[in-house]
């Protein structure tokens, strides 16, 4: 019979539930930073200058909206985040008025006619490879070199996921990809920067299967962005609250090694009081990888989606400034 302490039986009942429950009350431990440089640390570059902006109440009266968005956040930002269909005439003005203002514009280029029927819209890719769009896409092109500053185009945004007609057509973005590339080249339109983002994966989906297959190449991109949102709790039954870094955290690892400048192309947090927390992660990020060009925040309340109104809530609002300032 061997000898030796009997611990375990000195302890009396509620000291043991005492140990076997130390950790309960314990906060969860804080996550590793979010690094996707080679280098870390801010970078010279002011805050408001990486930020950029989309706002609805553009379309109803652009220089007054982009005004009061300055005068709300106490800086005027980098850019301006401008969405249109193929189809519609190049936003010569709202170039002019943001050159003006001393920020870029980002157009987001929506790969549907406004003027089709769905199932004319399902096809739009494979006209615009076989040249059907040539014409509009020259006075696209031309209206762009004419302007003389660099403009950044989103060709095609969200192409991987499917709540857009051209979205889940890998092959087909790719060619149309490739053929508007090289007429803009034609037309001299060398000012223009082409921006692919996908939507971030989620869920079971990565970024080698759900992404890259619709990569066009090195040789016709200029740099890659991700757009991607914390829905809350109250938008559906599939969305909850999710941290910045559940959100972007392994579309950003999968994508850092392309080679390629990186940005954040749409983002959006809901009106919330974890709101300010968040958004602190979020600048928090934007400060320890210089080497994302630009922030663009969806700075929207549309009909049936969360408030993502950074100016809804004093708290975001102040937090946002604060960031903005430096």
């Amino acid at each position: 019979m061997t000898s030796g302490p009997r611990c375990l039986f000195l302890v009396s009942f509620p000291a043991l539930l005492l140990l076997l429950c130390i950790d309960c009350g314990r906060e969860s431990p804080v996550p590793e930073p979010l690094i996707v440089c080679s280098q870390s640390g801010s970078g010279a570059t002011p805050n408001a200058s990486r930020f950029g902006l989309f706002a609805p109440e553009m379309y109803q009266g652009y220089d007054a909206c982009v005004d009061s968005l300055a005068r709300a956040f106490g800086v005027r930002p980098g850019y301006y985040l401008w969405f249109q269909a193929i189809g519609d005439p190049f936003p010569t003005s709202v170039v002019v008025s943001n050159t003006l203002r001393s920020a870029a514009t980002v157009i987001s280029l929506s790969l549907s006619d406004t003027g089709a029927d769905s199932l004319r819209n399902d096809t739009l890719l494979r006209e615009i490879t076989l040249g059907l769009w040539d014409s509009v896409l020259d006075v696209f092109a031309d209206s762009a070199a004419a302007t003389g500053v660099t403009i950044y185009l989103r060709f095609g945004y969200e192409m991987n996921g499917t709540w857009f007609p051209w979205g889940g057509k890998a092959s087909w973005f790719i060619a149309a990809w490739n053929h508007a590339h090289a007429l803009f080249a034609l037309r001299g339109a060398t000012n223009v920067r082409w921006l692919f983002a996908p939507g971030i994966v989620w869920d079971g989906l990565t970024v080698a299967a759900d992404i890259l297959p619709y990569y066009p190449g090195d040789s016709v991109v200029d740099g890659i962005g991700l757009d991607g949102y914390n829905y809350g709790d109250n938008y559906d039954q599939w969305h909850h609250w999710e941290s910045f870094g559940s959100v972007f955290a392994t579309s950003l690892q999968g994508i850092k090694n392309l080679g390629k400048p990186l940005w954040i192309t749409e983002i959006g947090c809901p009106t919330d009081p974890r709101r300010p927390a968040w958004l602190g992660d979020l600048f928090t990020f934007m400060d320890e990888n210089p080497c994302i060009e630009a922030c663009l925040y969806f700075n929207a309340h549309k009909s049936g989606e969360p408030d993502f109104r950074l100016q809804s809530d004093t708290a975001s609002l102040d937090r946002t400034r604060a960031w903005l300032a430096r």
